[in-house]
């Protein structure tokens, strides 16, 4: 296990320092559900603090992370929401249109949760459960530095087919400041298909001259600060079948 540790002072915290650490095998692939349908949210394990300072105060973080759909055919991105017969745990939010899990400014409260969303590509509905899990630190705690999931280094996105609706959701983590934005760095995404830049989501309707071949490629993430997540080696695959 490689752990990279960084200093960082919160403005809001005058005398706190936290440790924050980059785990590179702290996440693994959501497992995708057993489902014949083309749209499906495989869930994720999510991940927060609380933090009692030496002067009496109490912290609460949010590890903010893309929510991961796989399916659908999306204009651009998809629109997530609460399922009705859900609740979202206290003190945290996902964005309605970037799918990222986040801090609504309040309190947490420690211990694992259990909540499921509502996803749709504009057309079609696919729902998910996610567990939060919040652990409770004196002094300091872990936080994920900002990221591309370390230790993960091949995501294989659902097979793209010619002429049809194509959507699946990139993942990044992390301390980054809200809103990021999503590129492609190198190689190449089947024809038809493109990343939106504000939703992290792949989305298109492959060519046909994309049919038979195999397509591998690496995105950036920057947060509105201009930083860059940090990617060990990641890269992401689209088979088009023949």
């Amino acid at each position: 296990m490689k752990i990279i540790f960084k200093k960082r002072v919160l403005p809001a915290v005058t005398a706190l320092i936290l440790l924050v650490a980059l785990i590179s095998c702290s996440k693994d692939q959501p497992t995708e559900p057993n489902s014949t349908s083309d749209f499906v949210v495989p869930g994720q394990t999510l991940t927060g603090m609380i933090v009692h300072t030496a002067g009496g105060g109490t912290l609460y973080y949010v590890n903010n992370e893309t929510l991961l759909a796989r399916g659908g055919s999306p204009l651009s991105g998809y629109t997530w929401s609460v399922d009705n017969l859900s609740a979202m745990p206290a003190g945290t939010i996902v964005s309605p249109l970037t799918g990222i899990f986040q801090s609504n400014g309040g309190a947490l409260i420690v211990g694992t949760h259990q909540f499921t969303m509502k996803v749709s590509d504009g057309s079609k509905t696919a729902t998910g459960t996610f567990t939060f899990v919040v652990s409770e630190y004196q002094g300091f705690g872990p936080l994920a530095v900002f990221q591309q999931p370390m230790g993960v280094f091949n995501i294989n996105l659902p097979d793209a087919n010619t002429g049809k609706g194509y959507g699946a959701s990139l993942w990044a983590l992390g301390d980054g400041t809200l809103p990021w934005s999503w590129y492609l760095a190198s190689g190449e995404l089947p024809p038809g298909l493109s990343i939106d830049q504000a939703n992290g989501v792949v989305h298109g309707t492959p060519n046909s001259s994309a049919a038979g071949n195999n397509y591998t490629f690496t995105v950036n993430v920057k947060d509105t600060n201009g930083e860059t997540a940090v990617n060990d080696g990641l890269s992401y695959h689209i088979n088009v079948p023949k």
